[in-house]
C-alpha cells in the first residue's frame, strides 16, 4: 500500500487505483489496520479526484469492519479524517465534526505532535465548524493549521488549501478583507487535484 500512497501524492490516481485492486485481494483475514488503511487510501483518491462524497463508502466500511480496539491509533486518525472528510463533501458537518475531534485524540495518544497530518485534521475541524453556525471557532484549528504550513512548507499544496480554508473562515466571522486575501493569494489553480480545481473556480482565484 505504500506504492499506492506514493502515486496518490503525485496525482497518479489510476495506478494507485490498480495497486489497491491488488492488495485487497490478498488481504483476506489479515489485520483490521490493513483493511483500515486500505479504505482510508481509497476514500482519499476518490477526495483528490473531486468525488468526496463516492468516498463515503469504502470509508465508512472500512471502520465498520475495523476492530478499534486493535487499531494503532494513527491508523485509526486517519480512517476517520478520511471519512470525515467524505462526509463534510456531502453536507453532513454534524456527523463530520466529532470524527475529527477523535482523530486529534487519537493523534495525542499516539504522542503525535503538529505534523501535516496533523494539521490536516485540524483543517477539517475548522470546515466543520461553519457550516454548523460556528464561524467563530473555526479560526483557531484554522489558524493553527495555516501557520504550521507556513513555517513547514508555504510553497506546499496543503498549504495553499489550508491558507484558503482559513481565509474562509476569515470571512464567514465578518473579517472579510483579511480572509479575501488569504483566499485569493491561494495558489490552488497550480495544484494537479480536481479538488483544488474545483475551490479555486468556487472562490474565482486565479494563478499567481
Amino acid at each position: 500500500m505504500d506504492r499506492a500512497e506514493a502515486r496518490i501524492d503525485v496525482a497518479r490516481i489510476r495506478e494507485a487505483d490498480g495497486l489497491l485492486d491488488a492488495v485487497s485481494g490478498q488481504l483476506g483475514d489479515d489485520p483490521s489496520h490493513q483493511w483500515a488503511r486500505l479504505g482510508q487510501l481509497r476514500a482519499r483518491a476518490l477526495h483528490l479526484e473531486g468525488q468526496g462524497a463516492a468516498a463515503l463508502d469504502p470509508a465508512a466500511a472500512a471502520l465498520r469492519r475495523a476492530q478499534d480496539e486493535h487499531l494503532e491509533p494513527r491508523c485509526g486518525a486517519a480512517l476517520r479524517i478520511a471519512l470525515a472528510q467524505a462526509l463534510l463533501v456531502s453536507g453532513q458537518a454534524r456527523a463530520a465534526r466529532p470524527l475529527r475531534v477523535q482523530a486529534l485524540g487519537q493523534y495525542e495518544t499516539a504522542q503525535v505532535g503538529l505534523s501535516p497530518r496533523v494539521a490536516d485534521a485540524l483543517v477539517g475541524l475548522g470546515r466543520a465548524d461553519p457550516a454548523l453556525g460556528h464561524a467563530a471557532s473555526a479560526l483557531d484549528p484554522l489558524k493553527r493549521a495555516h501557520e504550521f504550513w507556513q513555517q513547514f512548507d508555504s510553497n506546499n499544496l496543503w498549504a495553499a488549501e489550508a491558507a484558503y480554508w482559513y481565509g474562509r473562515a476569515l470571512q464567514a466571522a465578518g473579517q472579510e478583507d483579511a480572509g479575501q486575501n488569504l483566499v485569493s493569494q491561494a495558489r490552488l489553480l497550480r495544484s494537479p487535484f480536481a479538488v483544488h480545481q474545483q475551490l479555486a473556480g468556487a472562490a474565482g482565484v486565479s494563478v499567481n
